[in-house]
């Protein structure tokens, strides 16, 4: 009897295990609203309680299907994550003899900051030769001001709006501070002659919780990820410095997993996610010391090639620093 009962239990238990397998996937490829206390976990998290489950489950009852279940899920947990994308990356370009670069190719370096109100972080930066830098939790403007002038020079500008803070190689043609939040948007005239319209924000938190099951946390989860993306399409769509053959940055701390409908516009804006192009390494940034989220990001549009990206530990914040390298796209002759 009691063999019988185990023979069940080894069939039904981890048909239930491949159901709600299954019923994460369908919930992380459509990216409900409603269902954001799913969405929100990482899928490697998912892969792992997928993979424990079916670990218990072989071990009580055994069986060939917890060990298909158990296999189903590192596939899908090595498959999905972008830690595993970038940790080859990073793999590949340690043995590789590296590229060869094109002298008339247009570098750029992009770093988006969270500075903790500190200004250790942008004297440690300074060595980068960064032509952006997207900084968030600033210090103040009058520590700013001196800081742009002692670290980069008069070759570099600057614009402030409340906690939120561009510098930039170049000149700033023109800026909007949004006046209900610290997002601000810049164009740029580069040296390179190209004008860069960059926008930098600062998003409300929509991240994993230990108690994000309880229904008050899941309805407030559920209103600031409509919120934040709803903020991003109008920073998208409403920016009046918007113009066709600009080259578009968007970055900042967008406090949400990547992967997230959050970031749908941007992606219908086809703008691209450049630690997904090019991202080496581990390229979480929350919290520093030990980061298992992606919050802080950096967007551009097609007009840039995204080289590599790398999250570099800020002992001064509780995100991590992100710094991008990138090269123009020469422009496509006409025939």
């Amino acid at each position: 009897m009691l063999r019988k009962i185990q023979q069940f239990l080894a069939t039904f238990v981890p048909a239930w295990l491949l159901v709600a397998y299954l019923a994460v996937i369908v919930c992380m490829l459509n990216r409900w609203d409603g269902l954001v206390m799913i969405t929100l976990v990482p899928i490697w998290a998912w892969a792992a309680i997928g993979m424990l489950a079916a670990t218990l489950s072989w071990m009580l009852f055994r069986g060939i299907p917890s060990i298909v279940v158990f296999c189903l899920c590192l596939i899908t947990g090595v498959t999905c994550s972008e830690e595993t994308h970038s940790l080859v990356r990073e793999l590949a370009s340690s043995v590789s003899s590296g590229e060869v670069s094109d002298p008339e190719t247009q570098n750029i370096t992009i770093i988006n900051l969270n500075c903790g109100g500190a200004e250790a972080p942008l004297s440690r930066i300074a060595a980068e030769k960064p032509d952006i830098i997207t900084i968030q939790k600033a210090p103040s403007e009058e520590d700013l001001i001196a800081l742009k002038d002692k670290l980069f020079g008069d070759d570099y500008s600057l614009v402030i709006n409340r906690s939120s803070a561009i510098i930039a190689k170049g000149k700033f043609i023109t800026e909007i501070q949004e006046p209900d939040s610290s997002a601000l948007h810049a164009r740029l005239s580069h040296p390179s002659k190209k004008i860069f319209d960059i926008t930098t924000v600062d998003l409300n938190y929509c991240v994993p919780r230990k108690d994000m099951w309880h229904p008050g946390v899941w309805e407030q989860l559920t209103e600031v990820r409509i919120q934040n993306r709803r903020l991003i399409r109008s920073y998208l769509g409403e920016n009046p410095i918007k113009k066709n053959n600009v080259i578009r940055v968007f970055s900042g701390g967008f406090n949400t997993p990547p992967g997230d409908d959050v970031f749908r516009p941007l992606i219908t804006n086809s703008l691209k996610d450049v630690f997904v192009e090019s991202g080496l390494s581990w390229g979480n940034t929350y919290p520093s010391d030990y980061p298992n989220l992606r919050l802080d990001q950096i967007w551009v549009s097609e007009e840039m090639e995204p080289k590599s990206s790398r999250a570099k530990l800020n002992a001064d914040a509780f995100h991590r620093t992100v710094v991008a390298k990138l090269t123009i796209k020469p422009e496509k002759s006409e025939p």
